[in-house]
């Protein structure tokens, strides 16, 4: 059983789907605290 994307057994084509989803989607910045150690981000 191989799981990608969180997904048992995904097809190319539903991984292919998912990827383009993401590409599409607007860049967004995430706030990081700066005391945060790095084995967390």
């Amino acid at each position: 059983m191989e799981i990608s994307f969180g997904v048992k057994n995904m097809t190319q084509e539903e991984a292919q789907k998912r990827i383009l989803d993401f590409i599409r989607t607007e860049p967004r910045l995430s706030t990081v605290a700066v005391g945060t150690p790095h084995e967390k981000l």
